[in-house]
């Protein structure tokens, strides 16, 4: 029920009789993998388009459907890759996942914990030293400040400071305090915010 992200496009094909037949399909050796689903784009098609979906040991197919007898579901995984290399501080905010590597804070579109478009990040200043969530928004922090992510959505999150002076030095420090409330150790004793 899971559709990984796309193999590369093919070079484009002209259409002469109706028909194209895609030869050399390549069967995944992962023992999850159950089938393999051709999309299309071109003619009337502005995106591409489920045509057919094969039994994955397929290695060729004969395309000759028009476009309006194709399945016709939209291709939704074109940017699912996996997570970047060294992500640590992974978890779950508004069904969102969320980790750092350095300066920056990756998370993943709502409801697809599997997939790490490369552009969902948010730069930050210094190195992140740790996270989490509060009633309004993500609290993030570096060695000496505090920012607030809020937004509805990977494309809407945006970053605002919140505080210059205090940041957090352990990310093992951050715990809930209340509902919507962080507590958190930064350079001068504990620090504790709902967002405000």
């Amino acid at each position: 029920g899971v559709e990984s992200a796309p193999s590369p496009v093919s070079e484009e094909l002209e259409v002469d009789s109706g028909e194209i037949n895609i030869a050399n399909l390549i069967a995944s050796t992962d023992p999850q993998v159950t089938h393999i689903r051709v999309y299309r784009v071109g003619n009337n098609l502005t995106q591409f388009a489920l045509v057919v979906e094969l039994p994955n040991a397929t290695t060729s197919y004969l395309d000759k459907l028009k476009d309006s007898d194709i399945d016709g579901r939209l291709l939704a995984t074109d940017n699912y890759y996996d997570a970047p290399s060294g992500l640590k501080f992974l978890s779950e905010s508004y069904a969102m996942l969320f980790g750092v590597i350095g300066s920056k804070l990756y998370f993943t579109p709502v409801g697809v914990p599997d997939a790490w478009p490369p552009e969902y990040f948010l730069q930050f200043d210094a190195d992140i030293t740790g996270y989490g969530a509060v009633s309004n928004g993500i609290l993030v922090f570096t060695k000496y400040k505090t920012y607030i992510v809020t937004g509805t959505g990977p494309t809407t999150l945006s970053q605002q400071l919140l505080r210059g002076d205090q940041g957090c030095i352990a990310f093992e420090s951050i715990q809930k305090a209340d509902i919507g409330t962080l507590i958190w150790a930064s350079a001068d004793g504990l620090c504790t915010s709902s967002g405000n």
